[in-house]
């Protein structure tokens, strides 16, 4: 486990448990802990990339220096909870792809804030993102997979999206007091092991939520809603773009044919006025 705090005693105390302190932001020590994790048990077959801090900005602040120029937003929060998670991903999946037998499952923090509007610019933003991720490699990584020929996609990469949930982020006390209802955070925890232990979901989105407050929420995670939201989500998007032209995957495969077989006709023309230009010697 990486992270900036470090965990309970309790945690640390079991013999297959390692802390090392990690801060997300860089690659540097992203990469090391990776590698350690590599070397120490000689394969990685899970990553949970769950870092996240709470808003920063709006783009509202106008902060400006002493000449009177706007300065740039703060954008720690993008740096934290979206580009850190890129990079875990292009690690894990950089190890997951070169162990022998290849495989592994990759589980982003993304949130309910992924699909909906929320006025935390710099936080709704990362989390969109974190969405995209997945939605974007897992077709990725399967049209790897056609390309060499294998038959399977060893990689599952998936998302929770945990609601409300006492959390550094946001403490419980907080959240009642403004009348929302949050689960602990056994309960986004479930979700998480559960995408990791079943090979059966990739490409998922799991939603969790409290049913009652975080008092009746105990230490398994009771009192919690599960749903898998992304299928019906992105079929009630196709749904409503459905008869508008091919789909962004198929345009874009057809844009990247094109290309190459332009480039590969360049450099067919270009040999053979090399060649004619040799001739002619």
């Amino acid at each position: 486990m990486g992270d900036l705090n470090p965990p309970p005693a309790n945690i640390t105390e079991h013999a297959s448990f390692t802390y090392v302190p990690l801060n997300v932001t860089s690659w540097t020590a992203l990469s090391d802990i990776f590698e350690k994790a590599f070397s120490q048990h000689g394969r990685i077959d899970h990553v949970f990339a769950n870092a996240g801090i709470p808003p920063r900005t709006t783009l509202l602040e106008d902060k400006l220096d002493d000449n009177g120029k706007l300065q740039e937003p703060d954008y720690t929060v993008i740096d934290v909870n979206l580009k850190s998670v890129l990079n875990t991903t292009a690690l894990a999946l950089h190890y997951m792809r070169k162990q022998q037998p290849p495989g592994g499952s990759i589980v982003l923090t993304a949130s309910a804030s992924s699909f909906q509007r929320f006025a935390a610019v710099d936080y709704t933003t990362a989390k969109h993102g974190v969405l995209g991720l997945m939605r974007s490699i897992v077709p990725t990584l399967s049209k790897h997979a056609s390309a060499t020929s294998a038959t399977t996609q060893p990689i599952r990469v998936n998302a929770i999206a945990p609601h409300w949930t006492d959390t550094g982020l946001a403490p419980g006390a907080v959240l009642r007091a403004s009348g929302a209802i949050c689960m602990t955070p056994a309960g986004p925890a479930r979700s998480a092991l559960a995408l990791m232990a079943d090979g059966g979901y990739n490409e998922a989105l799991v939603f969790s939520q409290a049913l009652v407050d975080a008092s009746g929420d105990g230490a398994d995670g009771e009192g919690v809603v599960y749903r898998e939201l992304d299928e019906g989500l992105l079929a009630a998007t196709k749904a409503m773009c459905a008869g508008r032209g091919p789909s962004l995957d198929e345009t874009m495969e057809k844009i990247v044919e094109m290309k190459g077989k332009k480039a590969a006709a360049a450099e067919v023309e270009g040999l053979e006025a090399n060649a004619g230009g040799v001739r002619k010697l």
